[in-house]
């Protein structure tokens, strides 16, 4: 038989979290509730706007640097 290879298995922290953006959210509010800063949110999800984001718009959210 073939010698067994084994695959890497992917780290937990390798699934994306995302957020979908609900009526009233703001980025604010949604960097406030991951534990990550309003900058990283936008940067992670190329928003050029802080202030402009969208019902229905999904955010990756970045893991939070401790």
């Amino acid at each position: 038989p073939a010698p067994a290879t084994s695959t890497p298995s992917p780290s937990p922290t390798a699934t994306p979290v995302l957020h979908t953006v609900q009526f009233g959210d703001t980025l604010a509010r949604i960097a406030q509730r991951y534990g990550v800063t309003v900058e990283a949110l936008a940067q992670a999800n190329d928003i050029a706007d802080p202030n402009l984001i969208y019902v229905g718009q999904v955010l990756v959210i970045p893991t939070p640097s401790h």
